[in-house]
């Protein structure tokens, strides 16, 4: 093969570079000398073809880990360009576009991915999130995909896959990687005995895990596919729903979630920096998300003393220590809507009112007008930020 390599470089007057160019051995460590011309070629366990590293192993995590370095390279270019003082949403459009293809080129030929390597994935992500939102590192990482809508990388890998199937699938029945595809296709399901590995096995599991198996049944049998935007439609449907399903259910069933499941269930969980983008009011959204991303704790109050069950509550709406600041917000609060307003406001429970205070207003929206909701949640959020809670 060499051979006939280096022949058609001489008819078409081309050279190749044996020192760019290596063998590697997948099964057995090669003893043999080979020759590119009358030079020879190295023989090596690891190499990079189109962008994408290959090892003997055939295992992705050498390239995985390899994605995330480059990807956290390619975000801090992007963070030393003064996306601190971006909203956080802008920074994760930027992230997006330009840090998110950087890891993922090349995902779909990451076939038999481990644990350790989904891991590698979503530590890589929850840093960025929590380096984004400037949230301490021990902040819980749902929490930070949810405020900024971000998706988890290992989400992403499946739904790339799933459109490189579809790519298969349209090619042209002559070309070699569609017969390819076609024939480790039936291989696969003709032989079940043999256990097989690489992206036939990897994308089948992933259509049995979303309930999508039956679209490549009925292709096996009658060649018809959806068209791409259907099928992007049926995969996006399908993952989102069954995703959002998995982290309510990971999150109602975490204490650390309650505060924060009740904050976002009526205003969304990227309520904080929608705010911040419509009222340019930065500063004060990320405090008051610090805050939204405080678990419930109890424990003695570092104001007053007391012993309290919940120490953010407590502060809010109880403290002594800031009573003074409490008063003056209920008198601004009167005086821009109503005595009526702040009647039925103080009559509900110590936890409802810090609530409001962190922005939750659904219940009492009938008392207030679209501009009063504004500048009711620009009051609540100064008197968290004044008091430095």
């Amino acid at each position: 093969m060499l051979n006939c390599a280096y022949d058609y470089s001489l008819k078409w007057r081309f050279e190749f570079n044996p020192l760019k160019s290596v063998i590697l051995g997948y099964r057995t460590e090669l003893d043999l000398v080979f020759n590119l011309g009358d030079k020879s070629v190295n023989i090596s366990t690891e190499t990079k073809h189109l962008g994408i590293l290959r090892t003997v192993d055939l295992s992705p995590s050498t390239d995985i880990q390899h994605s995330c370095r480059k990807g956290r390279n390619a975000y801090f270019a992007i963070a030393g360009t003064g996306s601190c003082l971006l909203n956080p949403l802008t920074v994760c459009g930027l992230y997006n576009k330009i840090v998110i293809p950087a890891v993922l080129y090349g995902c779909e030929l990451w076939n038999g991915i481990k644990p350790k390597d989904l891991r590698c994935l979503e530590t890589f992500q929850h840093f960025i999130v929590k380096h984004i939102q400037g949230f301490p590192k021990r902040t819980r990482s749902d929490m930070c995909e949810s405020m900024t809508n971000l998706e988890r990388l290992p989400i992403l890998v499946e739904k790339r896959k799933l459109m490189f199937l579809y790519k298969l699938c349209e090619m042209k029945a002559q070309s070699l990687t569609k017969q390819i595809f076609i024939y480790r296709l039936f291989q696969y399901f003709g032989d079940t005995s043999r256990k097989q590995h690489g992206f036939i096995p990897d994308v089948t599991n992933i259509l049995s895990k979303y309930s999508l198996l039956n679209f490549l049944n009925s292709y096996m049998f009658t060649g018809c596919f959806p068209t791409k935007l259907q099928w992007k439609n049926i995969v996006n449907s399908a993952i989102n729903q069954h995703e959002k399903h998995r982290k309510e259910e990971r999150m109602r069933s975490d204490n650390d979630f309650t505060r924060f499941l009740r904050l976002s269930e009526n205003n969304g969980y990227d309520f904080i920096w929608q705010y911040a983008k419509y009222t340019g009011r930065l500063r004060t959204a990320k405090h008051v998300a610090k805050l939204w991303s405080t678990p419930p704790t109890s424990g003695n109050c570092n104001l007053c003393g007391h012993f309290v069950q919940d120490t953010l509550y407590h502060q809010i709406t109880m403290c002594t220590e800031l009573q003074t600041q409490r008063h003056l917000l209920y008198k601004r609060l009167s005086e821009m809507t109503s005595d009526n307003f702040l009647y039925t406001l103080l009559s509900k429970s110590d936890e409802y009112v810090s609530c409001f205070l962190l922005g939750n207003h659904e219940a009492l929206l009938d008392f207030l007008t679209p501009e009063h909701c504004l500048d009711v949640l620009n009051e609540g959020f100064s008197y968290l930020t004044y008091c430095r809670l």
